[in-house]
């Protein structure tokens, strides 16, 4: 299948291999077994004379796994326009298109709502630059404190990553000792700068491409805490031209009903929101997705 064939043995630029593997191996499980499978979307298809290549929106690429996952299963026949906000991720990212030779863009800048300043101060983490963002204070709630804090969570996240710590952590009697190795780690794992990046609107990135008006047949959003303004830049009239839509999102302020909300409100008959069950309910942290379709597809709503 299509899917099955955007799995297979390939290649791709990365900035730090173990980092890579995780981003890699999460966004084809978010895609084979959330997206096209409990999130009840569909694989887009180009039409059948071949005249109409599918247009793909990737907002928060990172390095490129989803471009080059959805390049795969379409076989060549679509457009990715790919937008990343860090400057070194973006350079990976630019590579894994030239060597997978994805047809459209990548851009260097990051996406935010209707009216949105020219620049925004984003938080990068070289160590985690997959989880750089401009509200630092989600990535403190959702991911670093539970893992500060949940002795399950760091060990069932650094297990592969740092099997020496993890082995040292178990076979530790004092919860005091065991609590500063997890702390220094975490806080060098974590450790940030502080970058300037150029903001726009998906909005005018689609108009800049001549791209308003056309059919988006897959919009891809995982910002990293931004992923409502991101859907707030674009108007009413072109979510009209948007048919499926998967974003991951941290449940703060009421964001995952607004979202769900939002996506009613454009006219998308089919919504689902899960949360990452592992993440959420054992590890404490704050994961979801939700999905949004056009034409009704064989999913039911899930928890």
């Amino acid at each position: 299948s299509s899917l099955a064939a955007a799995q297979g043995a390939f290649q791709m630029y990365c900035i730090d291999e173990a980092d890579a593997r995780i981003v890699v191996g999460e966004v084809f499980e978010d895609a084979l077994n959330g997206y096209f499978g409990k999130g009840g979307l569909t694989l887009p298809q180009p039409n059948d004379n071949g005249n109409r290549e599918c247009l793909i929106i990737d907002a928060g690429a990172n390095i490129g796994a989803f471009s080059v996952f959805i390049h795969r299963a379409l076989r060549g026949k679509c457009r990715v326009y790919a937008f990343e906000p860090i400057p070194e991720t973006f350079g990976t990212l630019s590579k894994n298109f030239e060597h997978h030779r994805i047809k459209g863009r990548a851009s260097n800048l990051g996406l935010g709502k209707l009216g949105c300043p020219d620049t925004l101060s984003f938080t990068y983490y070289p160590q985690r630059p997959a989880c750089s963002t401009y509200r630092p204070q989600d990535k403190e709630r959702a991911n670093i404190e539970p893992l500060l804090n949940n002795p399950k969570a760091f060990k069932g996240l650094y297990k592969d990553a740092a099997p020496e710590l993890v082995a040292e952590l178990e076979a530790c009697d004092d919860e005091a000792v065991a609590q500063e190795k997890v702390k220094q780690f975490v806080e060098e794992q974590w450790r940030s700068e502080t970058l300037t990046v150029p903001m726009k609107t998906l909005q005018d990135c689609l108009t800049e491409h001549g791209l308003l008006g056309q059919t988006i047949d897959f919009l891809k959003v995982d910002v990293e805490g931004a992923e409502l303004d991101v859907l707030l830049g674009l108007t009413d009239d072109t979510w009209q031209h948007v048919q499926q839509v998967a974003v991951e999102v941290h449940d703060f302020d009421g964001r995952l009903d607004a979202i769900q909300a939002l996506f009613r409100k454009q006219g998308f008959s089919h919504v689902v929101a899960h949360g990452i069950q592992v993440y959420n309910e054992e590890y404490g942290m704050n994961h979801h997705f939700v999905y949004a379709g056009r034409r009704a597809a064989e999913a039911s709503s899930s928890s």
